[in-house]
């Protein structure tokens, strides 16, 4: 599909993290001219090591290890460094550079100047709990809230907002990572300890949904940015991401009037006690029905699709 790379090791998950870092410009730049040459996309994780090691260093340092300090040992800086970085890079190589997850409006603006540019082979994505969330989420559910890039400030986020609507953002991601609640745990005494992710895929839709019924965007440029967009990114239109003849039946059928709050003790993931960035969020907009494929496998909230029954669908086999 893709491939993936982190711009730090991580050693404490070094078995699942084999291969996939790299810490040095040269080795970074051999990576780029390879995968260029398949004509498949580099998604990399933008935030710069040195930077992230000196403020975390400093607030250790100074006895900060509460969950709301983890945003300043990873600041808008080491975003907007990475991203600078990677970017030049990718013009350099002509690789297809997709940066994920970006969490500030100023890291976004350095995607948008790229492309006014004329360099089109670089894409952003975002997600719902960077549009949706500040970093003050940190003080009401701690590490169940920490993510990387963290959460940032109102100010950013109105920014990212704006890269949004202005097209620089391709895509809309959930970035989903399940973690195990005694491990998240470790956050409150010492938010360094805990590891980042949160199981949120099932929540984004409802979160963008809401954003929907607030008006700040309008449902058929969410539609784009959750299917259309990334079906095209990824080669797998147009098999996937529009209704016509000879797509697949995929469909989600919502109900934009339905109020609901969002419970983790009703979620699917299997650890559902660690899904608590959005707990308690009151949504409106709720997604009622999933269709793959022509077969009904969500219907209400309750899974009724049958094991066995996903496909993997790569570029090299979709229409």
């Amino acid at each position: 599909m893709a491939f993936k790379t982190f711009l730090w090791p991580y050693p404490d998950r070094k078995d699942e993290f084999e291969g996939l870092t790299c810490t040095d410009d040269d080795t970074l730049l051999d990576i780029f001219e390879e995968v260029s040459k398949t004509g498949l996309i580099q998604s990399l994780h933008a935030e710069s090591k040195p930077i992230v090691d000196h403020y975390t260093k400093k607030l250790v340092r100074a006895g900060r290890r509460k969950p709301i300090d983890h945003e300043d040992s990873r600041p808008v800086l080491a975003e907007v460094e990475a991203v600078s970085r990677v970017v030049l890079f990718a013009i350099e190589t002509g690789v297809r550079l997709n940066i994920p997850h970006i969490s500030s409006g100023s890291a976004a603006a350095i995607v948008r100047e790229a492309k006014k540019r004329g360099y089109r082979n670089i894409t952003a994505e975002t997600c719902p709990q960077y549009l949706c969330l500040t970093k003050e989420r940190m003080l009401e559910v701690g590490p169940y809230a920490k993510v990387n890039p963290p959460l940032r400030s109102r100010e950013e986020q109105e920014k990212l907002w704006e890269c949004l609507l202005d097209g620089t953002i391709d895509t809309i991601g959930s970035d989903h990572a399940p973690l195990l609640p005694e491990h998240k745990e470790r956050g409150w005494e010492d938010i360094f300890a805990a590891p980042a992710g949160s199981a949120a895929v099932e929540f984004s839709l409802p979160v963008m949904l809401t954003a929907v019924h607030q008006g700040r965007i309008d449902l058929q440029t969410l539609t784009k940015l959750m299917s259309e967009n990334v079906a095209k990114l990824y080669g797998l239109y147009p098999q996937k991401g529009v209704i016509q003849v000879g797509s697949d039946a995929d469909l989600v059928i919502v109900d934009m009037g339905r109020e609901m709050t969002i419970d983790r003790r009703r979620a699917q993931t299997k650890q559902k006690d660690a899904a608590r960035m959005f707990d308690g969020w009151r949504v409106v907009g709720v997604p009622i029905m999933t269709i793959v494929r022509g077969a009904v496998v969500m219907c209400d909230g309750e899974i009724v699709g049958r094991p066995g029954y996903g496909k993997f669908i790569s570029p090299l086999k979709a229409r």
